[in-house]
């Protein structure tokens, strides 16, 4: 259940992130920015085990490159609010995003 819930989760980003780049027009320069290249190394390992047939269990660690991807979101209120789906920073209660900032 747990790698079927994390097969569901690599493919949304997978799809999110092409997303992105579609709409960006393909430019290679926007897959070269920082967070893309997180992004794409964060699920790096997803799509290698599905394209190629083997074990790739020493890839495994750069899925920790996630909380990077999620840390992107809780640097201010704003984007915190963005995250939860919120419609304004202020409904975000200061401890609620600080709390966030914590466990991650």
């Amino acid at each position: 259940v747990v790698s079927q819930g994390e097969d569901l989760i690599n493919a949304t980003f997978c799809v999110e992130y092409f997303m992105r780049w579609y709409s960006r027009n393909l430019r290679p320069s926007y897959v070269l920015k920082w967070e893309m290249i997180v992004d794409l190394v964060a699920f790096l390992p997803f799509l290698l085990e599905h394209i190629i047939p083997a074990e790739f269990g020493s890839l495994s660690f750069l899925r920790i490159l996630r909380i990077l991807r999620i840390r992107r979101f809780l640097r201010d209120r704003q984007s915190f609010a963005q995250l939860v789906g919120a419609k304004h920073a202020d409904s975000i209660s200061p401890f609620t995003f600080r709390l966030a900032q914590f466990i991650t």
